[in-house]
């Protein structure tokens, strides 16, 4: 699915960004790409480890760090570095890819499986042609082009019918003070699972299989049940081919409308 998160970026911090960028040396965008990414990629990057890019990062993960709707969403047990690339002249367009799942954290080399994506765009879509961010999947394209400072979230892919007002309702038991948060659908657990910013160091330190599993055992006084009888969606975790077969040919893919151009974050999440 795709989540729309308006604003990640104060417009003080966007027109920042805007500044650095001005300036900025860019290089050949397909430095650093996989192989198959890198015979349809035709765009522009920073230099990951140049000031300017560190800058940009630095406000991307703040942004990042202060959004409810993001946290909840995603989960996230560690960020991979945004990296920061454009779209402009010959040089805007990236082909059909299928992005890495694995990746290498900058310093250290550590292994990070990078299981939900996220593009924050720093320019308004007036002010490029091109860059679009195209998401394929069984039911179709979605193409997203957001305004400078908002952010799209591509995340649950293994659980794609969920309901929109599913979020809704979960978002809003939060934003209501509620500390945990999980739908249930004729009496079973279901997706997605909220968590409140109060819970991140608890999030961050979770480690093996059992995942985010581990905090609902341990804390079943903070949790907030929501009535989720219509939607079956919020149960159906698509693992396997075979789990596709039972899903109704009315099932659609819900997005929200999102998308950034400019900065590319692959994010870890707590499986819960």
């Amino acid at each position: 699915m795709l989540l729309h998160l308006p604003d990640l970026l104060t417009p003080q911090e966007v027109a920042h960004a805007q500044h650095l960028l001005k300036e900025a040396p860019w290089t050949d965008g397909r430095k650093g790409t996989g192989e198959l990414a890198r015979q349809v990629k035709n765009n522009e990057q920073l230099d990951h480890e140049g000031d300017i890019a560190r800058s940009i990062r630095e406000l991307v993960l703040r942004g990042l760090d202060r959004n409810t709707t993001f946290f909840s969403a995603a989960l996230p047990k560690k960020v991979f570095p945004p990296r920061v690339n454009r779209y402009g002249g010959d040089s805007n367009f990236y082909g059909n890819h299928i992005d890495g799942a694995i990746r290498y954290m900058p310093g250290n080399g550590q292994r990070l499986r990078t299981d939900v994506s996220c593009t924050v765009f720093l320019n308004d879509p007036e002010d490029y042609d091109g860059g679009e961010l195209t998401i394929a999947d069984t039911y179709g394209e979605k193409t997203v082009k957001l305004p400078a400072g908002h952010a799209v979230l591509v995340a649950l892919g293994d659980m794609p019918g969920i309901a929109p007002a599913t979020f809704a309702a979960v978002l809003h038991a939060l934003q209501a003070g509620a500390s945990i948060v999980r739908p249930r659908h004729h009496r079973q657990a279901g997706h997605p699972v909220g968590f409140s910013p109060r819970w991140l160091p608890s999030l961050q330190a979770l480690g093996g299989d059992h995942g985010a599993r581990d905090l609902l055992r341990q804390h079943p006084d903070q949790l907030t049940w929501l009535a989720a009888d219509g939607d079956p969606g919020c149960l159906r975790d698509i693992d396997t081919p075979a789990d596709l077969a039972p899903l109704p040919a009315s099932l659609s893919v819900h997005h929200g409308s999102a998308r950034v151009s400019d900065s590319t974050s692959p994010i870890s999440s707590a499986p819960s």
